[in-house]
């Protein structure tokens, strides 16, 4: 069963702990100029094309969109692509936001969880009469094929989803009790990021409500006793946030599974 905590309840109780390995930035946000009129290789509006419906709530602004992507210009020549690429992951989209071309906000919206898209921009809605060189030239008009991999409202940015794997025996842990974990890291499309077995055969240690975890970690690790597993989906807001984290990109859900190994009461 999943149960599900909101970072109110937790705010201010951890901090970075757990080891990840950087990850490779992604294309950034240009400032868009006013219309222009359409150029040689260049669209003259923005156009969506569900090519596979997604499910679930539709994006607004606010929401946060995990997309795997290939974006070529009108002539079919590929610029950019994190799909099937060495140290490429998901790409974030705080929709609305600045991290993204004005083309990306529009054509985002009302897109579903693992819908697939094909969405045609307008240089105006692009990068504009300056191109972005060297792949990107002036007027350009921009084709992406898109698919929505995850989809999280605005309203759930700061909740936590657990699901108990294994019930364990025993006293739980609680706050200011020290646990010893073993654990695997993962993003969002399943690549795993670290793996505290391989890293180091002694499991991590770390005492609750100490700031000595990130807080998604020391929150969701309460109530485990030894021999419990726990798989943990921690939003950025109870992880390494929105600025990312020693070459962790902005953004980022993180997937743990957890196992107690130890408990020394506080």
């Amino acid at each position: 069963m999943a149960w599900l905590v909101p970072l109110g309840v937790m705010r201010n109780r951890g901090s970075l702990c757990l080891m990840v390995v950087g990850l490779v930035s992604l294309f950034g946000a240009i400032a868009c100029g006013p219309q222009q009129a359409a150029g040689p290789g260049d669209f003259d509006k923005i156009s969506v094309e569900t090519v596979t419906p997604g499910t679930g709530p539709k994006a607004a602004d606010g929401d946060l969109l995990y997309v795997r992507y290939t974006g070529r210009l009108k002539t079919g020549v590929e610029f950019d692509s994190n799909i099937n690429k060495p140290g490429r992951f998901l790409f974030a989209v705080k929709l609305g936001g600045p991290g993204v071309i004005a083309g990306w906000n529009q054509g985002l919206k009302d897109t579903q969880k693992g819908g697939k898209y094909k969405i045609q921009i307008p240089s105006f809605l692009g990068y504009g009469e300056e191109g972005r060189q060297p792949s990107i030239p002036p007027k350009a008009g921009l084709e992406f094929d898109l698919e929505v991999v995850d989809l999280i409202p605005a309203a759930e940015l700061e909740t936590l989803v657990v699901d108990d794997i294994t019930k364990g025996s025993g006293p739980v842990a609680a706050e200011g009790d020290t646990v010893s974990v073993h654990y695997v890291g993962k993003y969002l499309d399943g690549t795993v990021f670290d793996d505290s077995r391989k890293r180091n055969a002694k499991p991590d240690q770390f005492k609750i409500g100490k700031r000595q975890a990130i807080p998604g970690i020391d929150w969701s690790v309460r109530g485990m006793s030894v021999g419990s597993k726990r798989r943990i989906k921690i939003p950025p807001a109870l992880g390494w946030g929105e600025q990312g984290f020693q070459g962790v990109e902005p953004n980022q859900v993180l997937i743990y599974e957890v196992e107690m190994v130890a408990i020394t009461k506080g």
